[in-house]
């Protein structure tokens, strides 16, 4: 993943994030970064990154450059304020995941990763590849986690795509580090959510068990 490559660089290049990147909390789904931001200021101490797959969110923080080429110009003040890294530095960014929500295209301009604060970085990327690739590789260490107002995908229809039914849902355990925060506003989805939880801890320990017999 060409963002996650990215983030590394920029973190290795920024000393005030190189000392937190042991200390990651993950904001999963930030849309346009503004919890990002909050987290940022009631974390001062750890690395913020926010992850989202939407250009079109991410383009309404205004302390972004987060824009196709064709919009640029109403960023320049938020390019000369952070650092920031665009798909035109590598052959390989295109994003070749389907997605039914996904409704941006890659432009060689487009900006992937970008630190919009001493301690918050904002990434245009799959939740999916980024969590895999954040328990693969040990440069980063994430101690908490937040899932705030995923979509619930009401629609019986939609069902898999609710992340308790998402075949990635033991990911996104996984890479929760101590703590993992969700916010719904959707009573039934956290419930639900919650009893995924515990089935996944049952049969967890059930296979150890059968291993140990």
């Amino acid at each position: 993943l060409v963002a996650f490559e990215h983030l590394k660089t920029l973190v290795e290049s920024s000393p005030h994030l190189t000392n937190r990147r042991q200390d990651m909390i993950l904001d999963s789904g930030c849309g346009t970064g503004r919890s990002s931001e909050i987290l940022g200021k009631m974390y001062p101490n750890h690395l913020i990154l926010g992850v989202d797959r939407s250009m079109a969110r991410l383009s309404k923080n205004r302390h972004t450059s987060f824009s196709s080429s064709s919009s640029s110009k109403n960023n320049d003040d938020a390019k000369n304020r952070h650092t920031s890294f665009s798909s035109s530095s590598s052959s390989n960014s295109k994003n070749n995941d389907n997605n039914d929500d996904n409704d941006d295209n890659d432009n060689d301009d487009d900006v992937l990763v970008e630190c919009i604060a001493d301690n918050v970085v904002l990434m245009r990327a799959e939740l999916v590849n980024v969590w895999r690739l954040l328990l693969l590789d040990n440069f980063f260490k994430v101690t908490k986690h937040y899932l705030l107002y995923p979509n619930p995908y009401p629609k019986k229809a939609r069902l898999s795509l609710r992340w308790y039914a998402h075949a990635a849902f033991p990911l996104l355990l996984a890479v929760s580090g101590e703590e993992l925060i969700l916010r719904s506003n959707w009573l039934r989805y956290l419930e639900e959510f919650s009893a995924s939880v515990t089935m996944l801890n049952n049969n967890h320990n059930n296979n150890n068990n059968n291993d140990n017999n």
